[in-house]
């Protein structure tokens, strides 16, 4: 992946085609955008504008997923406010260079289509926006007046990971429902599912917790959780996190005594999935807010049964006990009930675990790259079949 210099010229064919995207590090929107980069490879020319460096901008890099790096991201000091504005105006400028080469935008979230959108206005460029986030900012209601405000100046289209996220987009007046297509996070099963690992001998299930120790994650009750299990059932709990900040020190605090007492062990965040996931029995995902839930979805592609908590996004993910557990959010008794029950019964745990494995197919990635060459050839830029079109008429929309 080449840095995209002043003097660079960006090919005619496959038509070129800017991913913004903002984050440094590997949650589940920018391993959702790789998966996405490698599924358009030879589709269009993929040009990612995105911080100078960080954990994704090395994982696009160190497997080819990109043409080239655009990077705009103003990462210095200063208001977020100020931030957001600096980098916009850097991907406004670099795309005025190559304008003449970009056949569309692809703004991976409601931040990103703020960035994108001075460019958008300036070179007349469509944007494709795909959400992943769960909740609206102030900069989403601000959009929304603006969006109100220039009418049909930009041309946008509209992709949710899940219904919650299309609404999000529709509360806002972004968009109508029906100009929401649902795109779940795609998750490639060679990227996430490792041969199982039996624990030793005679050792009770591995529960196990992923992801980042916020408060929307529910990090919060995980102390809970562990104390309310060992009360009725022995089983081994495994966190798959680390803390890079003071945020929830006293939850923190709690689990060092806990893994002190050997009832816990943090193992740290690793940054191949597959080695977690090989170890689990049951994941919990005691989440407060969530658009998709990617962890529990690659759970089920291993075969794991999940215990969730009742979000619209992790029952439509789950079913209604079809590949795990569900409990009302917040209730600790409720979760440590639901780990008890799958921690004694085997069977249960196959059985879900089978399920799930089943209802996750619908994570490939062949879905994501026509629904996305559909979105990109309504733009009357780029054709479904990755080459630009002639004329400004678009597509017949396949919805």
């Amino acid at each position: 992946m080449r840095a995209l210099a002043r003097g660079d010229e960006l090919p005619a064919d496959p038509p070129a085609v800017v991913f913004v995207s903002l984050p440094i590090g590997l949650g589940g929107s920018t391993r959702s955008l790789a998966n996405l980069l490698g599924y358009l490879d030879g589709e269009v020319t993929r040009v990612l504008a995105a911080p100078p460096g960080g954990r994704f901008v090395g994982l696009v890099a160190d497997t080819g997923r990109a043409e080239w790096h655009l990077p705009v991201v103003d990462d210095g000091q200063g208001m977020a406010v100020f931030r957001r504005a600096r980098t916009a105006a850097r991907l406004a400028v670099a795309l005025r260079r190559h304008r003449g080469r970009v056949a569309a935008v692809h703004a991976n979230g409601f931040n990103e289509l703020a960035a994108a959108l001075p460019a958008a206005l300036l070179w007349r460029l469509p944007v494709v926006v795909w959400v992943h986030n769960f909740t609206r900012g102030r900069a989403v209601a601000v959009m929304s007046r603006v969006w109100r405000l220039l009418g049909r100046r930009v041309q946008l289209r509209w992709a949710a990971v899940s219904p919650l996220a299309r609404d999000l987009v529709v509360d806002a007046g972004l968009a109508a429902a029906g100009d929401v297509v649902i795109v779940p996070n795609p998750i490639d099963a060679d990227d996430v599912v490792g041969p199982h690992v039996d624990g030793p001998a005679g050792e009770p299930p591995a529960v196990a917790f992923l992801g980042a120790p916020r408060d929307y994650k529910g990090f919060q009750f995980l102390p809970e959780l562990v104390e309310g299990v060992a009360e009725q059932e022995p089983v081994r709990w495994l966190l798959f996190t680390r803390q890079t900040d003071d945020h929830l020190p006293e939850v923190w605090d709690r689990l060092r005594a806990l893994e002190a007492a050997g009832r816990l062990t943090v193992e740290g965040k690793v940054n191949d999935v597959r080695q977690a996931y090989a170890r689990c029995d049951v994941v919990v995902c005691p989440s407060v807010q969530e658009s998709f839930c990617r962890v529990a979805a690659e759970a089920m592609l291993n075969g794991i049964p999940v215990v969730g908590s009742d979000l619209e996004p992790v029952r439509a993910l789950l079913g209604d006990g079809d590949a795990g557990l569900l409990f009302p959010v917040g209730d600790v008794a409720a979760g440590a009930e639901a780990i008890v029950r799958l921690a004694r019964d085997p069977g249960l745990r196959q059985r879900l675990g089978d399920q799930g494995r089943a209802r996750a197919a619908v994570f490939g990635g062949e879905p994501v790259r026509r629904a996305f060459l559909e979105l990109l050839g309504e733009t009357g830029r780029v054709s479904r079949a990755g080459s630009r079109t002639g004329g400004s008429g678009s597509p017949a929309s396949s919805r």
